[in-house]
């Protein structure tokens, strides 16, 4: 699995070929994967830079770090070693493979374009000396404008001498198209989503935000095509974009006037819709948990000694969970009332909690409100029936948006509830379950920080990993504690100390995750949130449908956006993978 740049060699290629084309109108992407459908077979080719140019048309380059040659006699050899494969025959492979998908897909059928097409070879440790020669042996022949080496990429001008001259030589016009036409928008909103094209995981990483962004219209037209029901119910598995629905109908009725109030199920979650309504301005919205939203309440009537808390000053984690069960109580009684509530992950709350939480309403029997749910998620060992109210309309949501297919095929194949749901990702890609089986005699501490060291060392932002416990033992665990992993980097999680104790702050109070620091926490109150890595740790084995070890997992699992990797013993990733393996759409 590529993780980055493969080597520095690649990363300064891309990094003086974007200095140097960009400004030329270029478009550059790297390390792409492009794979043609499942269906029609698992071919797979990378490229390492592709260039798009409206007028030019499109240039794949090769890049080979290292001592690279070509003999007389046509062999390649790298650091004086044989080459797999001759990178002439891979790129041609790869270029012949992008013109099949690109002319096979609708839309390009429909732009009526043939943009020129052809290869180069970077060289960032060579001399094109040593490869540039002409036919030998029947072997494809390079000209000296096909190839960039070492030289030319340390030359100011060079590289965009080198790729235009290039270009131009094998340039015979777009077809059928306005020479003014820039179509290159198109071939990658084709080849970044829809085809299996994916880039490293620096890149997917990059895309996959990207393409949760373009989906929020989606989720618009859920709030707009459903705001004339006042009262909804959200069934909804992981990733159909609950939050981003709740959070859309909260600013569309505080933009008509109305007074909302917004309950998370964790501190995590409402900081993070805290920090989104602040950043919009959005004053009419107020945002909390389920517990914090009740102990306001009880302290500004003072009864909160009623209740089990102390009327002002810091709580304990017990004092939390004591107003729960009073909510009906402590909201009626509340001086402040809203025009609508919103109740995000209401699983976690149950109905008697959610029904209580309406006291808040200026008029709880019609007011707005709008709850979501995802039952599977629901991690309490009681049975608790459905948190939708009485007589309000159900609407079962079957978009994943946030997992890729991998992932998907796993969290579908733990959850097998017999609901069919589709992944908006689909198709093939680079991302992956990664299943880490931990070596014998090998701690899983340190598999954790050998995974950690391998991501960390290709240039993942820390703050994009989450590390997540499926134990949900935070306090006291020997994988958190110490925070320092081995000679990377540290932990970061605000609502814990340095032994893994919960901090029961307010959300309002707690700071924004530390993003040079990766993120660590238990499957409970990593809820509702989402990493674009995620690491699971403390694996159980998965046992039968419907089990609290399939939740926990199918919970943990869903956080992931990009990349997933599961460390555990051999027989218990075995059962995961067979679980993944054997889903059925």
């Amino acid at each position: 699995m590529a993780l980055g740049f493969a080597h520095d060699g690649e990363r300064r290629a891309f990094e003086r070929f974007r200095e140097e084309l960009t400004p030329q109108g270029w478009v550059i992407a790297h390390n792409l994967y492009v794979a043609r459908r499942e269906e029609r077979g698992a071919h797979t080719h990378e490229l390492d830079l592709l260039l798009l140019h409206p007028q030019r048309g499109m240039v794949m380059v090769e890049v080979k770090c290292g001592r690279v040659e070509r003999t007389a006699e046509g062999s390649w050899l790298q650091n004086g070693s044989p080459m797999r494969k001759p990178p002439d025959l891979q790129a041609t492979k790869a270029i012949y493979e992008l013109r099949d998908v690109l002319k096979d897909h609708p839309l390009w059928e429909r732009l009526g374009i043939n943009p020129a097409s052809g290869w180069m070879l970077a060289l960032p440790d060579a001399d094109a000396t040593q490869v540039v020669r002409q036919k030998i042996d029947g072997t494809i022949s390079l000209a000296s404008d096909q190839v960039i080496d070492r030289i030319a990429l340390a030359q100011p001008g060079a590289i965009a001498k080198a790729v235009e001259t290039f270009a131009a030589r094998i340039s015979k016009g777009i077809a059928g198209s306005d020479p003014g036409f820039d179509w290159t928008k198109q071939a990658m909103e084709i080849i970044a989503p829809a085809l299996g094209f994916s880039t490293s995981l620096i890149g997917d990483l990059e895309v996959d935000r990207k393409r949760l962004e373009d989906d929020e219209r989606i989720h618009r037209d859920w709030v707009e095509n459903l705001s004339a029901f006042s009262r909804l119910h959200f069934d909804a598995g992981a990733g159909a974009g609950k939050s981003v629905v709740a959070r859309l109908r909260a600013y569309s009725l505080a933009e008509a006037g109305q007074r909302v109030l917004f309950v998370c199920s964790t501190a995590s979650l409402a900081k993070s819709m805290q920090s989104d309504v602040a950043a919009k301005g959005a004053k009419l919205i107020t945002v909390n948990t389920a517990h914090q939203a009740l102990i306001i309440a009880a302290r500004a009537t003072g009864s909160a000694e009623t209740f089990g808390i102390n009327q002002q000053g810091p709580l304990t984690n017990e004092a939390l969970g004591s107003v729960l069960p009073h909510a009906a109580q402590i909201a009626t009684a509340s001086p402040e009332k809203y025009d609508a509530l919103i109740v995000d992950e209401a699983q976690d709350l149950g109905p008697d909690v959610v029904e209580g939480l309406t006291g808040f309403l200026k008029d709880p029997a019609s007011d707005s409100i709008w709850t979501f749910a995802d039952e599977y998620q629901r991690l309490s060992s009681e049975a608790q029936p459905s948190p939708a109210l009485r007589g309000v309309e159900r609407i079962v949501m079957r978009q994943n948006h946030r997992n890729p297919e991998p992932v998907f095929r796993l969290a579908e194949g733990l959850r097998a509830d017999g609901v069919k749901r589709f992944s908006r990702k689909g198709g093939v890609s680079s991302h992956r379950v990664e299943y880490r089986p931990i070596p014998t005699g090998v701690t899983q501490r340190a598999a954790l920080e050998g995974l950690l060291g391998e991501l960390l060392g290709q240039g993942i932002q820390p703050g994009r990993i989450a590390v997540v416990t499926v134990s949900e033992k935070t306090k006291g665990n020997p994988l958190f504690h110490p925070r320092r992993i081995g000679k990377f980097v540290e932990y970061g999680n605000p609502q814990l100390d340095a032994e893994g104790n919960r901090i029961p702050a307010p959300p309002d109070e707690l700071p924004i995750p530390d993003p040079t620091k990766v993120y660590f926490d238990s499957v409970r109150r990593i809820k509702g949130l989402e990493r674009g890595v995620v690491i699971l740790v403390d694996v159980p084995h998965p046992r039968e449908i419907g089990s609290e070890e399939r939740r926990l997992l199918y919970a943990a699992a869903t956080r992931a956006t990009t990349y997933l990797a599961v460390i555990g013993s051999a027989d218990r990733l075995g059962a995961l993978k067979a679980i993944a393996d054997g889903y059925r759409p």
